[in-house]
């Protein structure tokens, strides 16, 4: 999110400082002008092209172009940031911002020089465009009222778990900063001005939103394909000749016949078939040290399945009981949890089994024409750290499709799961001891994987959860990493496709038999 207090006049600075002193003099005096000058009347409109949705891989674009008036005509554009914090998925709060992804077209590709959606922490929902930000780069003339194709959106909405109906919005907006402009803003240079001045800009429209469709059923797809070419094949032959098309359609038919009972047989047995459908491996995640634990201190955390993408399934982030606050600092050497998902036993209600509301989770979702089979699940503890360390443990339990909404009640309780497993270590300077002081490496435990394969043929929506609780009294940290499920998808013909396929080859042996 943005942080309070920061714009994006912030970041312009560093990206100029290997320029020579006349340029650098003029940037600073371009930002700051930028900064303390009101916002101009709105002469610049943001266009936002209609979304072009991919539903068969969960993606859809939208274009972003900008227009002026003729009074900017032979003006520079200097600057663009886009903020899309006010993006949302069913009316929620978009929060992974790497979701979306922004590609700049010519010039303007050099103006983007890597920034990108779920970057630095407080600016994650922004990209910047500064016509300064190399050598090869500079401001960008405005000839005309032409529209100025400035790049492309791509908003990858998989990792949410969506179902049919459901909706996606792009929200371009951004919001006021403080300093009079909008997040979501325009640097533009008049000729007749020495510096540039901020435009917040008029939007056509502010944000675009697509309803989730269902993914066509593969097997109706392949069946009509392989059923229409022969028909077509034969309204042609019957526009030659009507007793020519009766032969040719009588000696089509075995071969017609063969050709769908083979394609049946093939639909049955087609799998999609990948080892890993699942993984959090949470690379990236960096945390900030912090002896005084002050809540808040760790943003920005990757909590997204990197898992390759598998047709027919999807799979949600990682999400987390109400109790759960991620984001909570872990004291001194936190960064010892850098790259996996550490928690703070000081603010996490982790203390009592009967009240710990304390679950990591994740949803997986099966289109409709496929079936999931799971294999195992696995993960790694990372051992807990703290100041009385002797004797610890940490309890993980861990729950398919638990009987609870971990969203909602965090599993607390005794509730029926599928495995236990304690994690013990002693403290430091003990025989066996796990870790001492900062090295943590060495309090890491791999799970043995679990056996999920009783679960097969699965379709809809199912949970993955994980239930970690310490030991009642222990002052420590703890942590997850490397959650992975394994197992297989496969395209399975619907109802209604094999019966379909049944009756017209019955009915083609029933016409074969009254010619014959």
């Amino acid at each position: 999110m943005h942080r309070a207090g920061h714009s994006f006049h912030d970041i312009r600075m560093p990206s100029r400082r290997g320029f020579c002193v006349a340029t650098l003099c003029l940037t600073i005096a371009c930002s700051v002008f930028a900064v303390t000058a009101p916002p101009a009347a709105a002469e610049i409109t943001v266009v936002l092209s209609e979304a072009r949705d991919q539903p068969t891989v969960q993606k859809f674009e939208v274009d972003l172009q900008l227009t002026f008036t003729d009074d900017l005509f032979n003006g520079d554009l200097e600057f663009v940031n886009l903020d899309i914090i006010n993006s949302s998925y069913n009316g929620n709060p978009l929060t992974h911002f790497g979701l979306v992804q922004f590609q700049a077209t010519a010039p303007f590709d050099d103006w983007q020089g890597g920034s990108q959606f779920g970057g630095p922490p407080g600016f994650e929902s922004q990209v910047m465009l500064d016509a300064f930000a190399s050598a090869m780069s500079s401001p960008e003339t405005v000839l005309n009222g032409d529209p100025i194709t400035i790049g492309t959106f791509t908003f990858n909405y998989q990792p949410l778990g969506l179902m049919e109906g459901d909706t996606v919005t792009l929200d371009v907006f951004g919001f006021d900063d403080g300093s009079g402009s909008r997040t979501t803003s325009v640097a533009f240079r008049n000729p007749a001005d020495l510096l540039p001045r901020l435009v917040n800009p008029v939007f056509a429209p502010q944000s675009r939103t697509i309803v989730v469709s269902a993914v066509p059923e593969p097997f109706g797809i392949l069946f009509l394909s392989a059923v229409s070419l022969p028909l077509i094949a034969c309204r042609r032959r019957r526009q030659r000749s009507r007793v020519g098309v009766q032969a040719s359609a009588a000696r089509s038919l075995p071969s017609l016949t063969t050709a769908i009972a083979f394609l049946l047989l093939s639909m049955l047995a087609s799998p999609t078939r990948a080892d890993v459908l699942a993984r959090f491996a949470f690379d990236g995640n960096n945390y900030t040290d912090d002896a005084t634990n002050t809540l808040g201190a760790n943003t920005g955390l990757n909590l997204s399945n990197d898992a390759p993408a598998i047709g027919g399934l999807t799979v949600t982030e990682l999400l987390f009981s109400p109790g759960l606050d991620p984001s909570a600092a872990l004291g001194f050497a936190a960064n010892d949890f850098d790259n996996a998902l550490g928690f703070s036993t000081d603010v996490n209600s982790d203390r009592d089994f009967s009240l710990a509301d304390q679950t990591v989770f994740f949803r997986f979702s099966v289109a409709p024409g496929f079936a999931a089979d799971l294999e195992t699940f696995s993960f790694d503890s990372l051992k807990a750290r703290g100041g009385n360390t002797t004797g610890a443990r940490v309890t993980h339990t861990v729950f398919y499709d638990p009987a609870i909404d971990p969203a909602v009640d965090g599993l607390v309780g005794d509730l029926d799961f599928i495995v236990s497993r304690n994690h013990d270590h002693t403290g430091p300077g003990e025989a066996g001891a796990e870790s001492t002081g900062g090295n943590f490496t060495a309090g890491r435990w791999s799970v043995d994987p679990i056996d999920l394969s009783s679960q097969t043929g699965l379709t809809g929506t199912h949970t993955i959860a994980i239930r970690s609780y310490a030991s009642v009294g222990v002052d420590q940290d703890f942590g997850l990493d490397n959650l992975v499920l394994t197992g297989t998808v496969s395209a399975v013909p619907e109802p209604s496709t094999v019966f379909c396929i049944t009756a017209l080859s019955a009915g083609m042996l029933c016409r074969r038999k009254k010619r014959c």
